[in-house]
C-alpha cells in the first residue's frame, strides 16, 4: 500500500510511505512547538509534527521490525545487544507474537540501547533551558554530545541568547544543515541518524514503531503530560491500557499491570496523540495501576468533555460520510 501525504515543504512535498497499517490519514495535520523551553504543546495546526510520526522511508525502521519479528519467532538476531531485549519479550509475552513484538521494541529502547540511546541533552541546552542544560558552559552550544553508536559532531548549534528560536530539521544526509535547538525531529531520524532523543522523541519513535509492528491506532498512543511526553499501549488481550517509557533508556521502560517508576504518570497525562492527530485519552480507571487515582474536578471534567467532544466528532463524520455516499 502506498500513501501520498501532501505538504506544503518544498524539500518534502510528497511522501510515499509503503506498507503503513494505518487507516486514511486526517486532513488536519499537527506540529509541536516549544511554549516553555521543556514543554511542548501539541496542536492541529500543520506538517512538522505529523512528519515526526510519519516522514520515514521503508528502510529505516524496516530493519528493526524485522528485529523483532525475528526475535520473536526464535530466529537469531544479528546484533548481539538484542539478547537481553529478546529474552525479555519472550518470557513476558505469553507466547503471543504481537505482544512479543511490543515488548522487544520497549525494552530495546530502554536499558538495552539497542536503537536509541542516551538522553538528547543537547536539545535543551541550543535552546538555552538552563534548568536541565547540566552545565552552563553548554548553553546555546551543541554539547553534551549525547553517548550514541552515530557519529554526532557534525550537530549545529545557530542559537545565542539574543537569536534564540526553535531548531529545524532539515537534512538526514548532512546533519550540520540542522539547527538542535529544540528541534522537530522526525523519528527515522532519531531512530537512524542520532539514535537518540529527548521524551518527545522516544516516545514518537516508539509510536511509530509500534504503529509499523501491527498495533492499531487506539492500540497505541502518545502521552504529552506538563513536563513530560511518554505512551500508552493495549497489549494483545489485554482490556486496559499500560504505560510505559522508554526516555534516557529508562529501566524499567514497562512494569506490566503496573506504573513504571519515578514519576506521576497517571495525573500527570494531559493531552494524547499517534499519527491520526490529537485523539482522546483514555479514562485513569482504563489504564493499568492508575485505577485508583483521584483527579481532580477540574481535570477529570476537562477529561470527560474532551471525550464527549470526539464523540461528537465522530458521530458527525460519520453522518458525512454516510451523506456524501
Amino acid at each position: 500500500m502506498n500513501v501520498i501525504l501532501r505538504t506544503n515543504s518544498a524539500d518534502l512535498q510528497t511522501l510515499i510511505l509503503n506498507n503503513f497499517p494505518t487507516v486514511p490519514f486526517p486532513n488536519k495535520q499537527m506540529e509541536i512547538t516549544p511554549n516553555k523551553p521543556y514543554r511542548y504543546n501539541f496542536y492541529d495546526l500543520s506538517y512538522p509534527v505529523l512528519k515526526r510520526f510519519l516522514a520515514y522511508r521503508k528502510v529505516s525502521e524496516d530493519y528493526i521490525i524485522e528485529d523483532s519479528i525475528n526475535c520473536c519467532s526464535g530466529n537469531v538476531l544479528g546484533n548481539s545487544k538484542a539478547t537481553s531485549a529478546c529474552n525479555f519479550a519472550n518470557k513476558y509475552s505469553n507466547e503471543n507474537a504481537k505482544k512479543c513484538q511490543a515488548l522487544y521494541l520497549i525494552k530495546s529502547s530502554g536499558a538495552s540501547q539497542i536503537y536509541m540511546q542516551d538522553y538528547f541533552e543537547a536539545e535543551m541546552c541550543c535552546r538555552g533551558v538552563d534548568g536541565i542544560c547540566s552545565n552552563k558552559d553548554y548553553l546555546y552550544t551543541s554539547n553534551p554530545t549525547p553517548n550514541t553508536e552515530e557519529n554526532l559532531d557534525t550537530l549545529k548549534c545557530y542559537n545565542s541568547p539574543y537569536n534564540n528560536p526553535p531548531g529545524e530539521w532539515v537534512s538526514d544526509t548532512n546533519l550540520g544543515e540542522n539547527n538542535i535547538a529544540l528541534s522537530d525531529i522526525p523519528s527515522h531520524a532519531s531512530l537512524n541518524e542520532i539514535s537518540t532523543g529527548t521524551c518527545v522523541d522516544y516516545s514518537f519513535a516508539l509510536t511509530t514503531l509500534l504503529r509499523k509492528a501491527g498495533y492499531l491506532k487506539d492500540e497505541i498512543i502518545s502521552v504529552e503530560s506538563s513536563n513530560h511526553a511518554y505512551n500508552l499501549i493495549k497489549l494483545p488481550l489485554d482490556k486496559k491500557y499500560t504505560i510505559f517509557d522508554t526516555t534516557g533508556n529508562n529501566e524499567p521502560p514497562i512494569v506490566l499491570g503496573k506504573v513504571p517508576y519515578g514519576y506521576k504518570y497517571c495525573e500527570e497525562i494531559k493531552n494524547c496523540y499517534n499519527d491520526n492527530g490529537k485523539v482522546s485519552c483514555p479514562k485513569v480507571s482504563e489504564i493499568n495501576g492508575c485505577e485508583k487515582i483521584k483527579l481532580s474536578f477540574w481535570k477529570g471534567s476537562r477529561l470527560v468533555s474532551l471525550e464527549i467532544k470526539q464523540k461528537i466528532q465522530d458521530i458527525l463524520k460519520t453522518f458525512v460520510e454516510g451523506v456524501q455516499e
